[in-house]
């Protein structure tokens, strides 16, 4: 089967952590960041080849990810309409975001 869960030491945690928060490589296509408390900063330079992003407490700027064909927030982060911009997301198929009362028109 699939690796779904591991245990790491708390030191190796910290240091992937640390490497990981600044430097989202662009060369990533499926991107996971659970548990971060400031995971979409992350993608602040942008990544023009990621496809799938899987968040657990924050939102992403969307004009970083022009290419992003899914789109999974598994947390209530205090949102209750998708801003406008999710519009420029041609290429999105999939769209999880809890507690969403009202879709944006177009």
């Amino acid at each position: 089967g699939n690796v779904v869960r591991c245990k790491m030491h708390d030191v190796v945690h910290d240091l992937a952590r640390a490497l990981s928060i600044n430097d989202v490589s662009q060369q990533v296509r499926h991107l996971s960041l659970l548990g971060y408390e400031q995971g979409g900063s992350s993608l602040e330079a942008g990544n023009n080849l990621l496809r799938t992003l899987l968040l657990s407490n924050s939102w992403p700027k969307l004009e970083n990810l022009r290419y992003l064909r899914a789109l999974i927030i598994l947390y209530d982060i205090g949102i209750e309409e998708l801003p406008d911009s999710i519009g420029e997301l041609k290429h999105l198929r999939y769209l999880q975001i809890p507690c969403i009362k009202r879709l944006p028109d177009g």
